[in-house]
């Protein structure tokens, strides 16, 4: 059994449990130590037979190790430990008293092993010389058999360093590197074989100062470096200089330098030698050190920097960055031409070229071309042909043999993943392009594509900015916060104000007030979370005023997909605003015509019911019976009743209009007014003398002019004030008008209504026009009175406007299109005319109203008529077809089932045509007074109706019978 104890020395914890497992599998005692002051202190506390101990550790080095384990023990074998490539770690453990070493990694542990036994039998038998010592007499022979075998060791153990001084220097010559050693004075006193690379030999260097073989220019510093002779962290870790070859041509190199401390002469990485433990110019030995060849990696430096350096010096013109690039690449990889050829519209151009010949073809068809098929195959890498001569180009490419073109070498300039273009440099002779060069035309082409990308960004930029600048919308685009970037000059004219006036400002600067704050709320919600929102706005110019807008605000990322700012496109539409309220405003009038529609015929069946009963009661009753005012009461409720189907009628259908005076009814109308108004109005009028023609109604005019002097008197009924009434003819062609809304051009009536009332609320203004909109107490008024008005005036084909400021008063003015001509004379209504007399005829009345038919029964029989009546249209045209000359008149109603009255007077006037038809309706879209005369009709009446206007229409159809 192995009772040896080895004592393990080293701070890399994995080699101490591989050695020491490998002992232990080999019955060695393991002692451990992860430093050497650990290890020291171990050492002299428990003797070990053997230490093996690494050169290299932190706190107690592994060489002063050695020293004091030496100078303690000479007799304890160690043995040290040292990596490959610090050999001079190993060297100087041997001086310091290392009994052997090894290399590390271990590769083969029975070296290991082997290294062990072999010392460990050198101490035993150490120990036994010196026990031999005390008994030399009685063990000369014994002993000198043993020193016979020491020596034999001996010999063995100085081939085994001669065999590691061998591996050492095959080390040294492998190195790519120069290691050296120079003595006090500077002079080589060691130098590998790497120095032959540059033409001299190991030998003739001895014994030279290194400043001779240093470039001229670089001595001093190089001098002035190693001279500091710094150890430790304060080495010079890199100092570049240039030395010259045998051939006095300059290198670049990389020195590198830094002390050490020794008591003997060795050779260690880079640093200084000393003779003591404190460095000091008495003790200075030398320094040592290794140069590095960095030729290439400084020829790649320079490359960039020359490259940098045309980057820095680009300015906007494309063509002259892309030709300063195509230069540089020419000059860097020592080509006799470089071109950078762009496809552009089928032809090869040459954008950028340096050094070609002034023969050379700047445009020309790729087809054959080198460049085009590097262009066409997309080459991502660097392509080199040599022998070009030899090559299927000497064909196809004309240039190759006129300009002796030897080698080649490009790659494809891409823009936006596609290839566009080829950088290519040009020899004249063979050359074999190294990957630095290659790497070179690569840089060269990918900073050509990044200026294509730039050109043809900003030419986008430069027709994208075009078209902002002349779009028909307004662009507004902020950043982020709202804080406006950039507006087109649409939004000078659409806000008024300056581009200097918003640029900087926030968007807020347009709000109007109009807009609660949970509207912008939502916005900005829908933009910050990547969409797209569309809406409108309600701005405020510059000057105050509002406008309509409609708008659409997106988004713009950056690459990383963040928001960096927000675009707006925004359209006035304050007039499409103001076309869609009044839109908005017909499509109401022509519901409520709608609804009139539906019930007018019903409703004015009723009410004839009621008036002609009640005038036919009057007709029969003497004035001096009581009770007689209550049917005169129930006759005023009619007529008011008839004037309020009237204005109901007026959405949906249009009035016979003719000719007409209009002043005669301003005036009218004025003069009813002043007798009904209180003393409190005062009535001004301002009515031109020039004659006011227009296609009209004269009652729906009429009505027109009630409804808008009643509306001012009701704004003035408490505190009085003045209405005033003008009227004048404006011809649009000549001027236009100082109030709106502005008409089209031609002959205008305008007829204002102003009152110095308590004003309307903007609020209220904008639904005036409404049905059944009232802002007055409950059961005054009707709430029709505007939208009648506004009813009217369209159906003329005028336009009616309000202006109103609060406690100053309103104004409305109508606009009506004028006719230039005389007006016919005025009518004279027919209640101032006497109850005409009848003449017995012989009348067949038909209505599916049976309150009617009894009605109208005993109206025409008080009259002097004899009547047959019929309750059935197809009932009445069988009574007529079995003798069609018994009736002298026909009254019909229009709206009756199974058959309509205008159908029934068809068949009738069919079987005798010179038939007198009356046709009654209370509403239908499918008849009027034109519609009746155009078929023949005699008579037309709109329910309800009185008797004289019954009677009067009867004798005008039984006379233009006779006629």
């Amino acid at each position: 059994m192995n009772t040896n104890t080895i004592l393990i020395i080293d701070d890399e914890q994995s080699v101490r449990m591989s050695i020491a497992a490998y002992l232990e599998d080999h019955e060695f005692k393991v002692i451990k130590a992860e430093n050497g002051r650990i290890g020291l202190d171990i050492f002299r506390s428990r003797s070990p037979d053997l230490v093996l101990v690494d050169p290299r550790m932190p706190e107690v080095g592994g060489l002063d190790v050695l020293s004091a384990i030496t100078r303690e023990s000479p007799e304890t074998p160690t043995i040290a430990i040292s990596g490959a490539d610090v050999i001079s770690d190993a060297v100087e453990a041997l001086h310091l008293g290392a009994w052997d070493y090894i290399l590390k990694p271990i590769r083969d542990m029975s070296v290991l092993i082997h290294a062990l036994e072999r010392s460990l039998e050198r101490a035993r038998l150490i120990r036994e010389n010196r026990l031999c010592q005390h008994h030399l007499e009685d063990e000369v022979a014994s002993q000198t058999k043993e020193l016979n075998r020491e020596i034999a060791i001996r010999k063995q153990t100085e081939k085994e360093l001669a065999r590691s001084e061998r591996k050492l220097d095959s080390i040294v010559r492998s190195v790519p590197d120069i290691i050296y050693r120079l003595d006090p004075g500077g002079r080589f006193s060691f130098v590998s074989d790497t120095v032959r690379k540059y033409g001299y030999e190991p030998e003739e260097l001895i014994g030279e100062s290194v400043f001779e073989i240093v470039h001229p220019d670089d001595r001093d510093a190089a001098q002035y470096r190693i001279n500091e002779r710094r150890t430790g962290d304060r080495r010079t870790r890199t100092l570049e200089i240039r030395l010259l070859g045998k051939n006095k041509a300059s290198v670049p190199f990389e020195l590198r330098v830094k002390g050490i401390q020794m008591n003997h002469v060795f050779l260690v990485e880079a640093e200084g030698l000393y003779d003591s433990r404190n460095p000091r110019a008495d003790t200075f030995l030398g320094t040592q050190g290794i140069a590095r060849d960095i030729s290439l990696r400084k020829q790649a430096r320079d490359r960039l920097a020359e490259i940098n350096k045309c980057l820095l010096n680009f300015g906007s013109d494309f063509r002259t960055n892309i030709r300063c690039l195509t230069q540089t690449c020419g000059r860097l990889v020592r080509a006799d031409c470089a071109i950078y050829n762009r496809l552009n519209n089928g032809m090869l151009c040459a954008v950028g070229h340096w050094n070609l010949p002034s023969d050379y073809e700047i445009e020309t068809s790729p087809n054959g071309h080198l460049c085009y098929d590097v262009i066409r195959n997309e080459e991502k890498d660097v392509i080199v042909i040599r022998n070009l001569e030899q090559s299927a180009y000497a064909r196809t490419d004309p240039n190759v043999s006129l300009y002796n073109m030897k080698t080649y070498a490009s790659t494809s300039v891409r823009c936006r993943s596609r290839a566009v273009g080829s950088m290519c440099v040009v020899y004249q002779q063979d050359v074999d392009l190294s990957e630095n060069d290659k790497g070179v035309i690569q840089m060269i082409a990918t900073a050509i594509g990044r200026e294509e990308e730039r050109m043809r960004a900003e030419a986008e930029f430069r027709r994208l900015a075009t078209a902002i600048e002349q779009v028909a919308e307004c662009v507004i685009i902020t950043d982020p916060e709202g804080v406006i970037q950039y507006v087109n000059p649409v939004f000078v004219k659409m806000t008024g104000y300056e581009r200097y006036e918003a640029i900087g400002k926030n968007a807020h600067l347009l709000k109007s007030g109009e807009h609660p704050p949970e509207y912008f709320d939502e916005m900005w919600d829908i933009i910050r979370n990547r969409k797209m929102w569309r809406g409108r706005f309600v701005n405020k110019k510059k000057d105050g005023t509002l406008y309509h807008s409609e708008a659409t605000i997106s988004p713009v990322f950056d690459e990383a997909g963040e928001i960096v700012s927000f675009v707006s496109l925004q359209r006035d539409i304050s007039k499409v605003v103001r076309q869609e309220a009044l839109i908005r405003q017909a499509q109401k009038m022509e519901a409520l015509g709608t609804l009139a529609s539906g019930i007018s015929h019903d409703f004015n069946n009723i009410l004839s019911a009621i008036m002609g009963n009640t005038e036919l009661l009057l007709l029969r009753m003497p004035e001096t019976i009581p009770g007689r005012e209550k049917l005169v009461s129930i006759q005023k409720a009619s007529h008011r009743a008839k004037d309020l189907v009237r204005q109901i009628l007026a959405f949906s259908r249009k009035a016979e209009q003719k000719p007409v005076h209009i002043q005669l009814i301003v005036r009218e109308a004025l003069k009813l007014l002043t007798a009904s108004l209180p003393s409190l109005i005062e009535i001004r009028e301002q009515i031109t003398s020039e004659p006011c023609m227009v296609m009209a109604d004269p009652t729906q005019i009429h009505q027109v002019m009630m409804n808008l002097c009643t509306n001012a008197h009701h704004a003035m009924r408490e505190k009085g004030g003045v209405i005033e009434v003008s009227l004048s003819l404006t011809d649009v062609n000549a001027v236009k008008p100082s109030v709106p809304p502005v008409p089209e051009p031609g002959l205008w009536v305008c007829l204002s209504v102003r009152d110095t009332g308590h004003g309307i609320p903007p609020a209220t203004l904008e639904k005036i026009f409404d049905p059944y909109f009232t802002t007055k107490k409950k059961g005054v008024g009707t709430g029709l009175g505007l939208a009648v008005v506004h009813g009217i005036i369209q159906s003329h084909g005028g336009s009616i406007s309000v202006d109103s400021e609060m406690g100053k008063g309103t104004v409305f003015h109508v606009f009506l299109p004028g006719i230039r001509g005389v007006a016919p004379p005025e009518i004279r209504s027919p209640e101032s005319e006497s109850l005409p007399t009848a003449t017995h005829e012989r009348i067949l009345l038909v209505d599916d109203e049976e309150m009617l038919l009894d009605l109208g029964r005993d109206t025409l029989e008080d009259m002097g008529y004899e009547v047959v009546t019929q309750s059935r249209p197809e009932n009445a045209l069988k009574i007529f077809q079995e003798d069609p000359n018994a009736f002298d008149l026909v009254i019909t109603d229009m709206t009756m089932p199974r058959m309509t009255g205008d159908v029934l007077a068809g068949e009738m006037m069919r079987i005798r045509p010179d038939i007198p038809v009356i046709l009654c309706t209370g509403f239908s879209e499918l008849t009027n007074q034109e519609k009746a005369n155009a078929m023949g009709i005699r008579g037309f009446l709109m329910k309800p109706y009185d008797i004289r206007e019954l009677i009067k229409t009867i004798q005008n159809a039984l006379i233009k019978e006779k006629a």
